[in-house]
């Protein structure tokens, strides 16, 4: 029954990510996609999924304990010499570039943020060079929000 929970539990976190339809997570999780449905059933799957705040920190740490998961299995079946599939590979390969995406991207809070820090030390020093500075970050936010 154990395992039976953390298949379960593996297909729930995979389903949470939303990266995989309930094809692909089966086949990460090697059951049925009637059990994937089922259990997205049973658990409200797709409420928790939308109630889940999407903040870049929260995507990101929820990819991270994705990785573990996965790298988790991949080490016990390593510890048993059974090679690693090319359906976990791809996950732990898609995994990680969406890591790198999410690490590398700066949302527009955080240009505002340092934009706005930038001037108000400016500000300090140079007040008329702080209003040209405002004017022409005005102009770059207004680009970047195209």
């Amino acid at each position: 029954m154990a395992k039976q929970n953390d298949k379960r539990n593996k297909a729930k976190s995979l389903y949470l990510t939303g990266q995989y339809d309930q094809k692909e997570i089966a086949e990460l999780v090697e059951v049925s996609e009637r059990s994937i449905t089922k259990w997205k059933t049973e658990e409200n799957w797709e409420d928790l999924k939308e109630s889940l705040l999407t903040t870049r920190e929260n995507e990101l740490r929820r990819l991270y304990k994705m990785l573990r998961i996965l790298n988790d299995d991949i080490d016990l079946k390593a510890e048993k010499k059974i090679p690693v599939n090319s359906k976990e590979a791809d996950a732990v390969l898609k995994i990680t570039a969406a890591i790198k995406n999410l690490e590398l991207e700066t949302s527009i809070a955080d240009k505002v943020e340092v934009g706005m820090a930038f001037i108000n030390m400016v500000r300090k020093e140079n007040l008329e060079l702080s209003k040209d500075i405002t004017k022409w970050f005005d102009l770059f936010l207004q680009q970047y929000m195209k």
